[in-house]
């Protein structure tokens, strides 16, 4: 890992995805990455998976407007692959354009890849 992918010294172990995403979102700021509509927001303080084989940001087009960017988890629900993964979806963020919404996906997942290295 370099200088350059270590984007963030938050750990995933002891916190809450509420801590996540408010990380996240001071993250994003920092880089001036911060969606036009709404920030990502959690509601309660659930425990993060403690298993989980991906940290994923998606972006999905909404149904009416603008453009939402999801961060989340995929986990197995065991090791043989018999039952079908499970999406865990932390949160999500609104923004209007296509180009914003990419550019903040990319950079939510170098934040959740860094996560995993610290």
């Amino acid at each position: 890992m370099t200088s350059i992918e270590q984007v963030t010294n938050f750990s995933l172990s002891g916190h809450t995805v509420s801590d996540l995403l408010q990380e996240l979102n001071g993250h994003l700021a920092i880089n001036c990455l911060q969606p036009e509509e709404y920030d990502f927001s959690c509601c309660g303080s659930d425990p993060l998976p403690t298993k989980f084989s991906h940290l994923i940001a998606f972006v999905v087009e909404g149904t009416n407007e603008g453009f939402y960017i999801h961060v989340g988890c995929i986990s197995r629900q065991d090791k043989f692959g018999l039952k079908p993964p499970i999406w865990t979806d932390f949160g999500y963020a609104k923004t209007y354009s296509p180009e914003s919404a990419y550019r903040i996906a990319t950079e939510c997942q170098r934040f959740l890849t860094a996560t995993l290295w610290n």
